[in-house]
């Protein structure tokens, strides 16, 4: 199995509109990240200003215990 970026201290994100599933896989990522208390920071998402709206809709469904800031 590969390494989570995360796992390796530090990491990047890159998100497009394709619709397979990374709005979640990334949200699981950083929850657990976040649970094995390997991640204690602020993590930023970089993705095309199409999909802010489903991000934050997605992360209110998927991580209701995290903070989001959609910054356009």
């Amino acid at each position: 199995m590969a390494r989570l970026p995360l796992d390796a201290g530090l990491g990047g994100i890159l998100v497009d509109d394709m619709g397979l599933g990374k709005t979640v896989q990334t949200l699981a990522a950083v929850l657990r990240a976040r649970g094995n208390v390997t991640l204690t920071t602020t993590v930023v998402v970089v993705y095309p200003a199409s999909v802010v709206g489903n991000w934050v809709e997605e992360a209110a469904r998927f991580a209701p215990g995290e903070s989001v800031v959609a910054v356009e």
